[in-house]
């Protein structure tokens, strides 16, 4: 058995606490970070870019005081979002590269946040190259606890850095107007030089991974790869679309919808009349090897809205989406049209 005087005693007992409180101080200590990957960019200028202030270990807190400072190029304009109780919160920009937020509980209660959780938003204009960098640095900060208003909490501010990608993701599904997924379908990028094709799955869903940011791309459904004899092409086509195109052209029951008119629209005349009764049914009897003028499948940018539903043609309606990819896109859809298939 090991013995121990009273000065070793002390010495092992300090120990023990220095080395307890340094492992508890190392996973309680209020962290804050500036998130460099969990930005989101302005859907009308590129430029501008919203990135969170996250927050570790803040709890019980009745003030707060922190100012970020970034470089040249990069331009601090205000904070989009905040978490923080609108009473008691002042934001300022003493310059166009700093920030400070101050908040100072009036209300008798406190503050406590989730691990991650973004306490605000910055919204920050950059003028740079894809690749390009800025750094992010908590210049100075200030945390008081509830329990302990005359001291402020020990804190770990870690510096970060955004750059501006070189690279983007775009996605987007094809369906058909009532929503069905359109498997199979070629999308092409067409970006300077260079051209960039995959296909959708069996939920109509498409993606490019890696997209330069640099030069405007050009997204553009081709054809459907699994109709390619007569038969997959006039399936669905029956003697009912005929008759809602007859009853259209006779004028007894109009078609209403801009996506039926155009798949109605078999010559692609701009107008429903005989003459795409007889152009269908010429193809579907085998008599034609093909529609006249139009191809067997039309795509549209589902986020387009038809000035006069009436009349599509009224405008030319996209049959392509033109970006210029700065940030990862997830909404770049298309609405298949089968060419006399009116009933979808």
């Amino acid at each position: 058995m090991l013995f121990l005087d009273s000065l070793s005693k002390k010495v092992l007992l300090s120990l023990c606490l220095f080395i307890l409180s340094a492992g508890l101080s190392a996973q309680d200590t209020l962290t804050v970070y500036v998130d460099n990957t969990g930005y989101s960019i302005d859907s009308l200028d590129a430029n501008l870019y919203y990135v969170p202030v996250r927050v570790r270990n803040l709890t019980d807190i009745v003030g707060l005081d922190i100012t970020i400072e970034t470089g040249a190029g990069a331009t601090m304009v205000a904070v989009a979002d905040t978490l923080l109780p609108t009473a008691g919160t002042t934001v300022s920009l003493p310059n166009d590269t700093t920030l400070r937020v101050l908040y100072i509980d009036f209300t008798g209660g406190s503050l406590s946040y989730e691990d991650d959780e973004a306490i605000f938003v910055m919204a920050v204009h950059f003028e740079g190259m894809p690749g390009d960098c800025f750094p992010f640095n908590i210049t100075a900060f200030e945390a008081v606890h509830i329990d302990d208003p005359g001291a402020t909490v020990p804190f770990n501010a870690i510096a970060e850095e955004i750059c501006l990608p070189t690279i983007v993701a775009l996605s987007g599904v094809v369906a058909t107007p009532n929503g069905i997924p359109l498997d199979s379908v070629l999308i092409q990028i067409i970006q300077s030089d260079t051209l960039y094709s995959t296909l959708t799955d069996t939920l109509g869903r498409y993606s490019f991974e890696s997209v330069p940011v640099l030069d405007t791309a050009i997204i553009s459904p081709v054809f459907k790869l699994n109709e390619d004899t007569r038969i997959e092409r006039i399936s669905g086509i029956n003697i009912i679309d005929f008759i809602v195109m007859s009853r259209h052209i006779l004028g007894t029951e109009l078609i209403t919808s801009p996506y039926t008119l155009i798949a109605a629209d078999v010559n692609n005349s701009h107008s429903i009349s005989t003459a795409d009764l007889i152009a269908l049914r010429s193809y579907v009897l085998y008599r034609t090897d093909s529609y006249p003028n139009n191809p067997f499948y039309r795509f549209l940018d589902a986020g387009f809205v038809f000035p006069n539903m009436a009349n599509p043609w009224e405008t030319d309606f996209p049959e392509s989406v033109i970006i210029n990819p700065v940030s990862n896109r997830t909404d770049i859809n298309f609405v298949g049209i089968k060419i006399g298939n009116v009933r979808e």
